[in-house]
């Protein structure tokens, strides 16, 4: 609720969050203790799937830090994360 305050979504506006990482896998049980939990704060919490796996999270975010990030990369490694592993 402290960072939803903070982030430019107009007021009563759908928020979107995904849950991620080992998080994402720790069982229906705790995912629908967290649901419940963040929707008592967040009443308009929206939950979505994550745009990309873990693995591809991390290239992003270390792609952004270098400043190196735009829509079209993004796309590339959503196809990527789509595709089944090489053999």
């Amino acid at each position: 609720a402290a960072v939803a305050g903070r982030l430019p979504f107009p007021v009563g506006a759908p928020i979107p969050v995904a849950i991620t990482g080992g998080l994402s896998m720790s069982g229906e049980m705790f995912i629908s203790h967290i649901h419940r939990a963040a929707e008592t704060m967040l009443p308009n919490i929206e939950w979505i799937p994550p745009a990309l796996p873990p693995v591809m999270g991390a290239v992003w975010l270390a792609l952004s830090n270098a400043g190196m990030t735009n829509a079209m990369l993004l796309e590339s490694l959503k196809v990527h994360a789509a595709q089944p592993p090489a053999k």
